[in-house]
Protein backbone atom coordinates (compact mmCIF):
# COMPACT_ATOMS: atom_id res chain seq x y z
CA UNK A 1 0.00 0.00 0.00
CA UNK A 2 0.92 3.47 -0.65
CA UNK A 3 0.52 6.52 2.05
CA UNK A 4 -3.22 7.32 2.17
CA UNK A 5 -4.45 4.23 1.18
CA UNK A 6 -8.11 3.63 2.70
CA UNK A 7 -8.11 0.52 4.17
CA UNK A 8 -11.57 0.83 4.83
CA UNK A 9 -14.90 3.71 4.83
CA UNK A 10 -18.01 3.78 5.51
CA UNK A 11 -21.06 5.71 6.88
CA UNK A 12 -22.03 5.17 10.29
CA UNK A 13 -24.98 6.43 12.64
CA UNK A 14 -24.01 7.49 16.43
CA UNK A 15 -26.00 6.27 18.84
CA UNK A 16 -26.03 7.00 23.29
CA UNK A 17 -24.37 3.24 23.04
CA UNK A 18 -20.78 2.77 21.90
CA UNK A 19 -20.80 1.02 18.77
CA UNK A 20 -18.15 -0.31 16.32
CA UNK A 21 -17.61 1.70 12.93
CA UNK A 22 -19.81 -0.84 10.30
CA UNK A 23 -17.28 -2.09 7.81
CA UNK A 24 -14.22 -1.34 9.55
CA UNK A 25 -14.69 -4.67 12.08
CA UNK A 26 -11.29 -5.44 13.34
CA UNK A 27 -8.19 -4.08 11.18
CA UNK A 28 -5.06 -6.27 11.04
CA UNK A 29 -3.09 -4.71 8.67
CA UNK A 30 0.53 -3.87 10.24
CA UNK A 31 0.59 -0.32 9.55
CA UNK A 32 0.42 3.65 10.86
CA UNK A 33 -3.72 4.47 10.73
CA UNK A 34 -5.79 7.32 10.95
CA UNK A 35 -8.87 7.69 11.44
CA UNK A 36 -10.89 11.16 9.98
CA UNK A 37 -14.53 11.57 9.85
CA UNK A 38 -16.92 14.01 8.52
CA UNK A 39 -18.66 15.92 11.17
CA UNK A 40 -20.34 18.51 8.49
CA UNK A 41 -24.26 17.57 9.51
CA UNK A 42 -23.03 18.00 13.31
CA UNK A 43 -25.45 21.01 14.94
CA UNK A 44 -25.67 23.13 18.21
CA UNK A 45 -25.49 20.71 21.34
CA UNK A 46 -23.99 17.61 19.53
CA UNK A 47 -21.52 15.98 21.25
CA UNK A 48 -19.44 13.03 19.90
CA UNK A 49 -16.68 10.68 20.67
CA UNK A 50 -14.62 8.58 18.29
CA UNK A 51 -12.33 5.96 20.10
CA UNK A 52 -9.46 3.75 18.57
CA UNK A 53 -8.36 0.20 20.55
CA UNK A 54 -5.69 -1.21 19.58
CA UNK A 55 -4.11 -4.91 20.91
CA UNK A 56 0.07 -4.31 21.75
CA UNK A 57 0.17 -8.73 21.22
CA UNK A 58 -1.09 -11.34 19.09
CA UNK A 59 -3.76 -13.38 21.84
CA UNK A 60 -3.90 -10.18 23.84
CA UNK A 61 -6.47 -7.65 25.35
CA UNK A 62 -7.73 -4.63 23.41
CA UNK A 63 -6.94 -1.16 24.96
CA UNK A 64 -8.29 2.17 24.69
CA UNK A 65 -5.03 4.48 22.89
CA UNK A 66 -6.90 7.44 21.34
CA UNK A 67 -10.13 9.28 22.35
CA UNK A 68 -11.85 12.59 20.32
CA UNK A 69 -14.52 14.19 22.18
CA UNK A 70 -15.64 16.24 19.90
CA UNK A 71 -18.53 19.44 20.56
CA UNK A 72 -19.81 21.43 17.51
CA UNK A 73 -19.43 24.54 19.61
CA UNK A 74 -16.14 24.36 19.47
CA UNK A 75 -15.65 22.57 15.84
CA UNK A 76 -12.97 24.44 13.57
CA UNK A 77 -13.63 22.46 10.30
CA UNK A 78 -15.58 19.60 9.02
CA UNK A 79 -13.22 17.03 9.26
CA UNK A 80 -11.97 15.42 12.40
CA UNK A 81 -8.86 13.42 12.44
CA UNK A 82 -7.42 11.07 15.13
CA UNK A 83 -3.58 10.99 15.78
CA UNK A 84 -2.16 8.30 13.62
CA UNK A 85 -0.81 4.88 15.65
CA UNK A 86 0.96 2.04 15.04
CA UNK A 87 -1.33 -0.76 14.71
CA UNK A 88 0.81 -3.96 15.16
CA UNK A 89 -1.69 -6.56 15.70
CA UNK A 90 -5.70 -5.05 15.67
CA UNK A 91 -7.47 -1.97 16.25
CA UNK A 92 -10.99 -1.14 15.61
CA UNK A 93 -13.11 2.12 16.07
CA UNK A 94 -15.75 2.94 17.72
CA UNK A 95 -18.86 5.93 18.06
CA UNK A 96 -21.06 7.26 20.73
CA UNK A 97 -23.39 10.03 20.50
CA UNK A 98 -22.94 11.86 23.83
CA UNK A 99 -25.63 14.71 23.49
CA UNK A 100 -27.83 15.74 20.88
CA UNK A 101 -29.00 13.93 17.97
CA UNK A 102 -28.20 10.21 16.33
CA UNK A 103 -26.67 11.23 12.98
CA UNK A 104 -24.47 9.91 10.37
CA UNK A 105 -21.42 10.50 9.86
CA UNK A 106 -18.89 9.58 6.53
CA UNK A 107 -15.50 8.16 7.83
CA UNK A 108 -12.57 6.74 6.94
CA UNK A 109 -9.31 4.50 8.42
CA UNK A 110 -6.25 5.50 6.31
CA UNK A 111 -2.87 3.99 6.12
CA UNK A 112 -0.28 6.87 6.16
Amino acid sequence: MSALDALASGSQASTTSEVDFTGAGVLTEKVVMQLSVDVTNMVSGDIVIFRMYRKVRTGGSSFLCDKIQVDWNDLVAGIVEMDPHLSPYEARFTIERFAGSDRTYNWEVNEV
